[in-house]
């Protein structure tokens, strides 16, 4: 070497010890100076970067190990002192790092490590974006490291040793990945078999599911993410990284160091990397011969690593890939074991106790909703069948488990709305195609609708430290037309002109119906319970019972949820659905009948006061007519449910509120004593489930009937039976009208079919909510002795129609305006089953308000109730003609 050196070249050599030994430590006077010198000026940097990559060069030709050792502490040194001028320094540490490694001595490279990580730790992006010959040097120094692990041919006493120099170079190497998105790629996908193929020998199934227990804390089987502390784990022991040269590296160790540097790669906020990641250790698991819970639960661990607020990254990547799978798959290529892999791996991720945060349950839902449609639809057609149940039992235990695992308040809701959103949707694009198996439309429906019912199983044996909410009746809403399947689906795309013939045969439609009417039955008894802890008596304030808790609300609470006072509710409606299917004379089935009654039954039990207030109008609805010379079987399948739903209804009317009155109530009488009437004449439906026979048959109750010739109950004996009761009489509205309108997608035809069916029952004779005694005497003989001039009760009718049709002029035709949100979807029956009294009429044209609930005001000239539209202000000019001769007395005309 020279004589004479310049400053930078005299304060480099002067750091390096005399002598040939290997374990040489730069002299810390000399060193000290020297990073004072280093960091005063950049270009002193770059002047002593520049020597010590030259000295290198010679130290690793002339085989200096000692030298080599001082000259990576110097390196690190001057990246601690001079960080900020790294820029300038950095190009000469991938030179002199690249040199050393290309000796491929094991003690030197240990120490090469230590400096990589320094340098690791002090690059930021600044390189990386702006500088391209300085990334190609670093990717191949970083290249080198990591072969030295994937070298097959290092076998020997060292090779764990240089196997867990590879695996630590990942961690560090990590740290900078985020920098440049092709190098990002490049590595993960170097790195990443390596890791996997580590852990994959080192660590067995229930190893693996052990570590996964350290992530997730479990108190009183409640589940609480954790942070993962960094003591020494009980099953994995492994040194650190300051050891001694004489430590003997064992596979614990490099099987946890394989653990931290995945660890490293998966904690991260760069989303493309999170997601990358995950492409690449499921591509690699699925390359492996690992078993499918070894590879779920690695995967599982995987994910506790990700920041918790971007986990649902991997749910999506997953559901992404998987969804690429099953639109690529084909007959040729099935792609089966594929979608098997993903989805036992989405599985594992929603059935464990991974918390996350930000994931839209609904979308996840609906995509694996519609994977399970084009199995069962599609790729059924080329899948063996023990193939396709094992791939649709997997979607349904992740929809079940992802429903289940709470993770917002609202989500039990939002998951059975998307369920029964796809039902609808299925049901109404697959009704009449017939390029489709319909075994198959068959199967995906009831296992739609097996799913619902696993969701509430579930959630009574796995409750949550998450509070959630109560699905309420309203979510059914969308369920409603199973119950009439036939009609509801079919009326949507026939033609009026043509009839179609849908594809689901009446069986199978028939199995649908009873399947979902035995969930939702399921539901009532499940999630929405009656009231066990405390009971209603009939001394206390009704209108001040307090509700239960949020998680289980009452809903025997009177006009709970507005269902007395609003007609637009969740009762009415599935009423109407439950008509249309007793008026189906073709399809009507005696067991679905029989379920129907069964779950309004439970409905009764829960909803009490509630559900008999929308009830009462369709039990005059469904009476048999009168006068009727023939009955069919349909109309005495609608009797016989109205009396037996009237009796639950009274009975348990009476246990629930304990009244200790219906019994020795007229009414009960009389009901008793019309089902006596209707089994002794063969008008009861006896293949119906009902629990009156004992009292119907009653020796006493046919003897004492008092009117042999009363055919049908009469408004005026449901009068007096709520005028003998405070509770009744304020909660039990006769005036509520009957809803028998359709949702708006059904509606020409239904109204047509409506229509035709009221004047098929006014050419036959008196329609059932005509039949009754009082109005036919009010109609024909009052009314023509006083001369009052609006004739029968279908007059009185019609004029309370008109004054609702001009009073709502200018609204939408359900009453509501069509930009309001809200607006209901069903729409009001034009013509009032309960008409209006003649004192109701007159004070609605006179203004005169009624009280509140329409009842004990003694200013008030007549009673209303909260439902009823005559409670409105409304003022007519056009009929004050008819109004001005008449009577206050109602008792002459009884409407």
């Amino acid at each position: 070497m020279p004589i004479f050196h310049s400053k930078h070249q005299k304060l480099v050599l002067q750091c390096y010890p005399p002598g040939k030994a290997i374990d040489k430590k730069p002299n810390p006077s000399e060193l000290s100076y020297l990073l004072y010198y280093a960091s005063t000026r950049r270009v002193k940097l770059e002047k002593v970067g520049s020597f010590l990559k030259r000295k290198t060069i010679s130290d690793c030709n002339h085989n200096r190990s000692g030298n080599l050792i001082v000259t990576l502490l110097i390196c690190s040194e001057l990246m601690e002192k001079c960080s900020e001028n790294l820029n300038v320094f950095a190009p000469y540490i991938c030179s002199i790092l690249n040199s050393v490694l290309d000796t491929k001595d094991l003690l030197v490279c240990k120490v090469l490590l230590d400096t990589y990580r320094v340098f690791c730790n002090k690059l930021d992006e600044t390189l990386f974006s702006g500088d391209k010959e300085f990334v190609d040097s670093f990717s191949t120094l970083s290249k080198k490291l990591i072969s030295f692990g994937a070298d097959k041919q290092r076998s020997g006493p060292n090779e764990l040793d240089w196997l867990i120099l590879s695996v630590k170079s990942c961690k560090y190497m990590t740290k900078c990945t985020g920098y440049d998105s092709k190098m990002n790629k490049r590595f993960i996908n170097m790195f990443t078999p390596m890791l996997l193929n580590v852990v994959k020998d080192g660590v067995s199934e229930q190893g693996l599911i052990n570590k996964l227990g350290t992530s997730i804390k479990i108190e009183d089987n409640k589940t609480k993410l954790s942070k993962v502390t960094s003591r020494v784990s009980t099953v994995f022991n492994y040194a650190s990284d300051d050891d001694g040269e004489n430590h003997i590296v064992t596979k614990g160790e490099v099987t946890e160091a394989a653990f931290n540097a995945l660890r490293s790669l998966f904690h991260s906020s760069l989303t493309s990397q999170i997601v990358h990641a995950t492409r690449t250790v499921t591509s690699c698991l699925q390359k492996s011969d690992a078993s499918p819970i070894w590879c779920s639960t690695f995967l599982d661990i995987c994910v506790t690593w990700v920041p918790v607020q971007l986990r649902f990254l991997t749910l999506s990547t997953l559901l992404s890939d998987l969804d690429s799978f099953s639109s690529n798959a084909s007959a040729k290529s099935s792609c089966y074991a594929e979608q098997v892999s993903y989805g036992k791996y989405i599985l594992g991720l929603v059935s464990r106790d991974v918390s996350m945060i930000g994931l839209s349950i609904s979308d996840v839902i609906q995509k694996l909703l519609s994977l399970q449609t084009k199995l069962l639809l599609e790729q059924s057609s080329y899948l063996k069948r023990e193939q396709v149940e094992e791939l649709s039992s997997i979607f349904s235990n992740c929809i079940c488990s992802l429903s289940t695992h709470i993770y917002y308040f609202d989500q039990v809701p939002d998951s059975i709305q998307s369920i029964l959103i796809k039902i609808n949707n299925v049901l109404e694009n697959y009704f009449f195609n017939t390029k489709i198996d319909k075994a198959r439309l068959h199967e995906l429906i009831l296992i739609f609708i097996k799913d619902i019912e696993t969701i509430f199983v579930w959630l009574k044996k796995r409750p949550s430290s998450i509070n959630r909410s109560q699905v309420s009746l309203e979510t059914w809403n969308l369920g409603l037309p199973l119950v009439c399947p036939q009609f509801s689906f079919g009326v949507l795309r026939a033609d009026d002109n043509e009839k179609s013939t849908p594809l689901l045969s009446p069986e199978q439609l028939i199995d649908i119906q009873l399947k979902f009417i035995k969930v939702f039955q399921t539901y009532l008894l499940d999630e929405i319970k009656p009231i066990s802890d405390r009971e209603l008596t009939n001394g206390e304030n009704h209108s001040n019972i307090d509700y239960l808790l949020p998680e289980t609300k009452n809903y025997l609470q009177p006009d709970f949820n507005d269902y007395i006072s609003d007609e637009d509710n969740y009762i009415t409606h599935l009423l109407i659905y439950v008509d249309q299917y007793l008026l189906d004379e073709r399809n009507i089935e005696t067991k679905v009948v029989s379920e129907l009654i069964e779950t309004l039954r439970v409905m009764i039990s829960v909803l009490g006061i509630n559900f008999v207030n929308n009830f009462i109008p369709f039990f005059f609805h469904w009476q048999l007519p009168s006068n009727s010379s023939e009955v069919k079987a349909s109309a005495k399948i609608r009797d016989t449910t109205a009396y037996i739903l009237l009796y639950q209804s009274l009975i348990q009317m009476d246990d629930i509120y304990k009244l200790n009155y219906v019994k020795t109530s007229k009414l009960y009488h009389n009901m008793l004593g019309d089902i006596n009437f209707r089994k002794l004449n063969a008008l009861w439906y006896a293949e119906l489930p009902t629990s009156t026979e004992a009292e119907a048959f009653s020796t006493d109750i046919v003897s004492s009937y008092d009117d042999s010739s009363r055919f049908n109950l009469s408004k005026k004996c449901f009068e007096e039976f709520t005028n003998g009761e405070e509770f009744v009489s304020r909660w039990l509205n006769l005036d509520r009208k009957l809803r028998l309108d359709m949702i708006n997608g059904h509606r020409d035809y239904y109204r047509n079919k409506t229509d035709m069916d009221f004047n098929d029952a006014d050419a036959q004779g008196t329609t059932s909510s005509e039949s009754d005694v009082d109005i036919d005497v009010a109609g024909s003989t009052i009314g023509k002795l006083n001369g009052l001039g609006l004739g029968n009760a279908n007059d009185i009718s019609s004029i309370q129609s008109g004054i609702l049709l001009s009073h709502n002029h200018g609204s939408t035709r359900n009453g509501y305006d069509g930009d309001t949100p809200d607006a209901s979807l069903y729409t009001i029956e034009g013509r009032s089953h309960f008409a209006p009294r003649v004192s109701e009429l007159k004070d609605n044209y006179l203004n005169r308000k009624p009280s509140a609930l329409g009842m004990n005001d003694p200013n008030s000239s007549s009673v209303t109730f909260p439902s009823s539209v005559l409670s409105k202000q409304m003022a007519h000019s056009e009929i004050k003609s008819i109004l001005e001769n008449l009577d206050d007395d109602d008792s002459n005309i009884v409407v």
